[in-house]
């Protein structure tokens, strides 16, 4: 199936795998590598969507989790690469990148596929900017309650002369964002992105719910596998897991040189 095609060509992205974290207070502390790997007692963290290295805009470089819910500053090794101690963004990507982004023409028209099908099927989502026959469309899975999500949005207005967006509403960040789309879903059609911009958490209502809709949209998440949002997809660009830093890169991205 396309779906499963596409899923497995899509999630190769920059997952650390088999590491082993060493926060800075524990080097501090002078707890060695040895004892770490030789813990006597652990607790699971519930994380989704895999854990990602992050450069701020600062510069300084932290490990995220894939649903933004967890931030870990400090370093971290892969025992895998000699114990080595990776704390930039080049030698994460040098170390994890083979295959990360979406460049094959087969890959290529797999992600075009589902932003016409995303475009043409009903589900929760808002579309910024006005299709006049030529602009080219990028789809956008989004959690109304995620930061990097708004971070995008906003960036949308200004690319609207090339580019319409087609943002899909789903919640991955728990409970609360769970029952936030289920109440966007009830708002009036027209509104739902101006509701989600301006972080109306009680937003008027109507009877006439999307609840169909709204299931749709989950679904189609779930068959493409995503796990983390901001999630865009660009015809030429391919496929992007988290936010922009800027406009420009933005911009890049969608035209393929990003």
């Amino acid at each position: 199936m396309v779906e499963s095609l596409f899923r497995i060509e899509l999630m190769k992205t920059l997952h650390l795998r088999n590491i082993a974290l060493i926060a800075t207070m524990a080097t501090a502390l002078g707890v060695s590598h040895a004892a770490i790997a030789n813990s006597k007692e652990s607790v699971e963290l519930p994380v989704k969507g895999g854990i990602f290295l992050h450069k701020l805009e600062d510069g300084q470089t932290v490990l995220m989790s894939g649903d933004g819910r967890f931030v870990i500053p400090g370093r971290f090794v892969d025992r895998e690469q000699g114990m080595e101690v990776i704390a930039s963004i080049d030698k994460a990507k040098e170390l994890y990148s083979e295959g990360a982004s979406v460049t094959g023409t087969n890959r290529l028209e797999q992600v075009a596929s589902l932003i016409d099908r995303v475009v043409s099927t009903d589900m929760l989502k808002y579309q910024v900017g006005e299709q006049d026959g030529n602009k080219e469309e990028v789809v956008v899975f989004i959690d109304p309650l995620c930061p990097y999500c708004h971070q995008i949005l906003k960036m949308q207005p200004e690319l609207t002369d090339e580019y319409v967006f087609v943002n899909v509403v789903i919640p991955l960040l728990g409970p609360r964002s769970d029952n936030y789309v289920s109440q966007l879903s009830c708002v009036e059609p027209d509104t739902l992105g101006e509701v989600i911009l301006s972080r109306n958490m009680s937003p008027d209502v109507t009877d006439a719910c999307r609840d169909e809709e709204e299931a749709v949209a989950r679904r189609t998440a779930n068959t493409v596998g995503i796990e983390s949002v901001p999630y865009t997809l660009s015809k030429k660009g391919g496929v992007q897991l988290g936010a922009f830093r800027t406009v420009e890169q933005f911009k890049a991205f969608l035209e393929g040189r990003g």
